[in-house]
């Protein structure tokens, strides 16, 4: 008889006799090689375990002597197990990537696929990566650009930080680097000190440095800002 783990994401009403069908099938499907790993010749498994499917890659018989955890890589979100193809599986199973050190500080630089999506670790510090495919594909330097852009900032305590949809660099007038970010009421640019949302039906694709600078230009003309948070004095 043949077992399989229920997902704990799963709501209850999704489970039904064809879902369980297919954890089944995706099972028998993992007990056979999915492909090899370019780097080191091993097969590459699909398992699917507690949280999801996952990556796994075979292990010599002197890893399994002495109890070494096999290497394993969760499927990035948004990533179906039918989309799982041979060349994606290849790239995956490299995560996380040792890029090397920092060339200024030599602290370490990894790539890799964590809780809240695929990131950037520079020693203790952590960056969120726009895709999977870019944390399989990131060079030094590309790690070291990201890394001087400032870090963005929680909303409130808890909230994901926001996601970069463009770097568009140092502006005249403005206080830093400026980005082009998807905030929680849609795209806006901002350089650290002031935001300025793209005006309504503006295609994101269109904004470049010029249309960036004008947006903050006229924002901080118009006396906009990032608000200083006050605090009640107790009385």
């Amino acid at each position: 008889m043949q077992a399989v783990s229920i997902p704990d994401d799963m709501p209850p009403d999704e489970l039904d006799l064809g879902a369980a069908l297919k954890m089944l099938a995706e099972k028998a499907k993992g007990q056979e090689a999915l492909t090899q790993d370019p780097v080191t010749g091993r097969d590459i498994f699909l398992q699917r375990g507690r949280f999801g499917p996952y990556l796994e890659l075979a292990q010599t018989e002197e890893e399994k002597e002495s109890k070494e955890k096999p290497r394993r890589t969760s499927l990035p979100r948004g990533l179906e197990v039918d989309d799982l193809t041979a060349p994606i599986a290849q790239r995956l199973i490299q995560l996380p990537r040792d890029l090397g050190v920092h060339p200024e500080d030599e602290k370490p630089l990894l790539t890799g696929l964590g809780r809240f999506g695929p990131f950037l670790k520079h020693g203790s510090e952590f960056r969120s990566l726009a895709s999977w495919e870019q944390a399989c594909d990131l060079t030094i330097g590309e790690a070291v650009e990201i890394l001087k852009t400032p870090k963005p900032t929680r909303g409130r305590r808890g909230a994901a930080p926001k996601k970069v949809i463009k770097e568009l660099g140092e502006l005249e007038g403005a206080a830093g680097p400026v980005q082009l970010l998807e905030g929680r009421y849609g795209p806006y640019v901002t350089d650290g000190k002031t935001n300025a949302s793209l005006p309504k039906g503006m295609d994101p694709g269109t904004v470049d440095a010029a249309v960036a600078n004008k947006l903050l230009t006229e924002k901080r003309a118009s006396g906009g800002g990032r608000k200083k948070r006050t605090t009640r004095r107790k009385r």
